[in-house]
Order: structure tokens, then sequence, then C-alpha cells
């Protein structure tokens, strides 16, 4: 059975151009065509389609709002279709969070040089988004049946930080995260149960490009206890930071020598098919000594940080390996690969992640 899609914009051209692009693919099929956020609810309600592309930007109602009525009325996969402007990218980051699946940016200048990269790109994100888990979790609430997340401390002043800095522990030990299509959200669950004084930085690579990556941390720093920022070459790693990966650029953690520790930001050639790559950045924690270690991997397609979280456990210095369970990933392709390569040291809910990174840091009373 084809895999139906609704494709949702404004344009004439766009719309023209996402339904030859998906017509050339068998096994997918144009369900049907929306100008506006308010004929999407109606074709969704009507047609029931399998995935829905989603401009952003639409007169009467644009996309974050039809996203969000979608979500109430009938959850369907949704991939947003997003200029590459910094508008552009803080309402994509938005509608990740409220449940869109992936994005695919719009092609920019020369559109024939673009399209097949572009035809190739949407193929893989209209398969995984149509066996996907749509989620309509919102900033701050919680999902029936899921365990609440532990309370959070609003953050301290910048005076009270930089106080704290200049005071601060060496660092015993190091977190690193990977993941991919559904991560934001992920992220978001994640990061924003950690508490304040976990005393340790957090490291992260979130397959995205360039732009999209600072309006993520800016959006996970307004929710969270912990400092989120992008990462720039040659900072220091500070406990309580969360570091992303700039888009388009690996990132990968160093010791100075001096018993602190410094990211590293390139332009090498992607590994896995990815810049920023997992891989290259679990590879590098591991080369790290003496630090105690947790590396987690959560939704997203493809391997990328597989077989780097197999070396890590190869390592076996102080190193715990957990995977998001099949049950709340989005596309369980990342978690999968680890766990078939038996690296895995727990496999957990999404919701229980943060508890389990805070046991291993021993960050709260009561661990288990």
């Amino acid at each position: 059975m084809n895999i139906r899609v609704l494709i949702v914009d404004d344009s004439a051209f766009m719309r023209r151009l996402l339904t030859e692009m998906i017509k050339e693919y068998p096994g997918f099929e144009v369900a049907g065509i929306a100008r506006n956020g308010v004929e999407a609810v109606q074709q969704v309600l009507t047609l029931q389609p399998d995935v829905v592309t989603m401009d952003v930007e639409m007169p009467i109602m644009d996309g974050l709002k039809a996203l969000k009525e979608i979500m109430k009325v009938r959850p369907t996969p949704v991939i947003m279709v997003s200029s590459l402007t910094q508008d552009g990218a803080d309402a994509t980051i938005q509608a990740l969070m409220l449940g869109a699946v992936d994005f695919i940016a719009k092609p920019a200048g020369s559109i024939s040089a673009e399209l097949g990269n572009k035809q190739n790109e949407l193929l893989v994100m209209l398969q995984a988004a149509a066996s996907s888990h749509p989620s309509v979790k919102k900033w701050g609430s919680e999902s029936p049946g899921q365990p609440e997340a532990p309370a959070q401390t609003p953050a301290p002043a910048a005076s009270v930080q930089r106080e704290r800095r200049r005071t601060a522990p060496m660092i015993s030990g190091i977190c690193a995260i990977g993941t991919s299509t559904g991560g934001p959200k992920a992220l978001e669950t994640v990061i924003t149960s950690l508490p304040e004084d976990l005393g340790i930085p957090v490291v992260v690579v979130q397959h995205m490009p360039v732009k999209f990556t600072a309006s993520l941390a800016q959006r996970l720093d307004q929710h969270a206890g912990l400092h989120v920022m992008e990462a720039a070459h040659h900072q220091m790693l500070e406990p309580g930071n969360v570091y992303i990966a700039p888009g388009g650029k690996h990132m990968e953690i160093e010791n100075t020598g001096v018993g602190s520790y410094r990211i590293v930001i390139s332009e090498q050639n992607t590994v896995n098919g990815h810049r920023p790559s997992v891989e290259v950045m679990f590879d590098s924690v591991t080369r790290l000594k003496g630090l105690k270690k947790s590396y987690v991997i959560m939704t997203g397609m493809g391997a990328d940080g597989a077989q780097a979280m197999q070396r890590a456990k190869e390592a076996a210095f102080q190193s715990v390996t957990i995977a998001e369970s099949e049950a709340t990933c989005v596309v369980y392709g990342m978690p999968r690969a680890a766990v078939e390569l038996k690296c895995i040291d727990h496999i957990l809910p999404l919701p229980q992640i943060a508890g389990k990174i805070m046991d291993i840091f021993h960050s709260h009373p009561g661990s288990r």
C-alpha cells in the first residue's frame, strides 16, 4: 500500500515541486494539497494521510498553528518545510517541540542544482515519518502514565553563575548524548529534567544544519535548570553546562593536559553521512582518561554512534551506555543499531533517562 502524503504550502510552485518529487517514487502518492493551515486541518481529517509536509509561513493559519491543531484532532507525522533564515530556524525548532517529526529546508539559490539532493533527503524522511510515532507532548507537560520529571530549580542569575564557575570543582565525569530524527523533543525531556547541580558537563550531537542548532540551544536554555548553549571552538567545559555541536560541524572533546577539558570544532569530512557526527563526539569522549562517562543514544534514523558506543564499552573504564527504548522513539534506528551490537547497559523509555544519568553521577539523594 502506498504512503499517502498531504502537501501543505501557500506557494503554487512549491506545491508543484513537491508533488513532482513525491510522484517519482514508487510506493508514494500525493493524497491531496492544501494552501494554508485551515485547509490543512480539514484535509487531514477528510483524507487521513500517512504523512504531511507543512510549510511554516502561510496566510490565514500558519504552519505552527496548523500543526498544533492537527496534533489535537488527529495526530499525524508532519515534516516541516522551512526557509533557511534565522526566523525560519526558530519557527522550525518550535514546530519540532510541538510534535513535528522532522524538517527539510527549502532549496536555496539554484533550485535545479539542489533538487537531486533534496529528493533523496525527502524520500528518507517520508519513509521514516510514515513509520514514526508522532508526539503531542507540550513544553512542561507530561504524557499520561509517564513518571513526573524531577522538579526544576530556576537557573541562577548570571552573576551567581559566574561566581559558581570561579569556584567550580574539577570535572570528574561527562555525559555525551547523540540523537537525530525526533531528537529536539527527546532532548527537551532529558535536559529539562536534569538538575542545575548535576555537577558534570553534558555534550550533545543533534543532526542539524547550520543555524538550527543555535535556535535549539536557545529554546532549551529557556526551559532548563542547566545552561544550554551552542558549542564554540576551544570553549572550556564547565559543570552544569550543556554544549550542543554547531550544525554542519563536528565536535570533539580534548584534554588540555592541565586537568581541564575543551571543545574542538572542525569541518572535516562527514562520518556516517553526518556532520556533526555522534560517532566523532563519542570517540573523543572515550579517549579522555580518568573521567566517569555516560553515553546516551536516542531517537534517530541510521546507525550513527552505535559503533562508537561499542568501542566505549570495550575501553571499559567507568563507561555506562544508555539507549532509548523503541516504545518512546520517534524513529528506532540509532538506538536499535547500538542495542544489536550488545553494547548497551540500560534500555530505557525516554522519561527515565534523566533519572538514570543522575544515578550514574550520584547527583541526587536516593540513587538506585
